[in-house]
């Protein structure tokens, strides 16, 4: 049977965790709300789909069209329930998010670093990135100047974001707050995408 009441506690971890995932890449289509990640970073879906105890599986899927993403394995889950739609509205998992999201929604202090974690896993933290003549790992947040104005003091640290010339709302974080951001949204974390972890633990090395 369907959780419908999974997202109304988000004081838990993995709630917590995959309404910050939703929030960053998810969409509503028809009522419904669903979430495309790269093939490779399935396994967070794949675990969504058993925890909300859904009829439907993951779907894998290649993007026949051209352009960045053309022809490269994607992952897609679709949540076929308007009630579990209807709180992740509450949660603010919204139409057109680059423009029309402006505040964080309520999450409890307790599980908000483990919401962070999710909403980065899909808007930010560790990417690989050219730097000069290399290619490096730099902490990366994404989102419009009301969310981030929103979102920033609610981080720890007095953090400075330095815009990104190529990507529209993006930002990079220095290597000391991107640390720190991410030793704190890691903190006791037990759901995370393994590809940016992993390049979260190279930034410490």
């Amino acid at each position: 049977m369907v959780q419908k009441a999974y997202f109304d506690d988000v004081s838990q971890e993995h709630p917590a965790y995959f309404a910050g995932l939703l929030l960053a890449d998810g969409y509503r289509t028809r009522g419904y709300v669903a979430i495309d990640l790269k093939e490779p970073d399935r396994h967070v879906l794949d675990q969504l789909c058993e925890e909300l105890e859904l009829d439907n599986d993951v779907r894998v899927y290649s993007n026949a069209k051209s352009g960045f993403r053309a022809n490269y394995p994607r992952a897609r889950l679709v949540i076929y329930d308007y009630d579990i739609a209807a709180r992740l509205l509450q949660l603010n998992v919204i139409d057109r998010k680059s423009s029309h999201l402006a505040k964080v929604p309520p999450i409890p202090a307790s599980s908000f670093h483990h919401w962070v974690r999710g909403y980065m896993d899909g808007n930010g933290g560790p990417l690989k990135a050219d730097v000069g003549n290399h290619r490096r790992t730099r902490f990366n947040l994404r989102g419009n100047e009301p969310f981030l104005a929103d979102l920033l003091p609610r981080l720890p640290g007095n953090l400075r974001l330095r815009r990104d010339g190529v990507r529209s709302q993006m930002y990079t974080l220095n290597a000391a707050d991107g640390l720190l951001v991410g030793d704190w949204m890691y903190k006791d974390h037990t759901v995370c995408l393994h590809s940016k972890w992993e390049r979260y633990c190279a930034l410490t090395r």
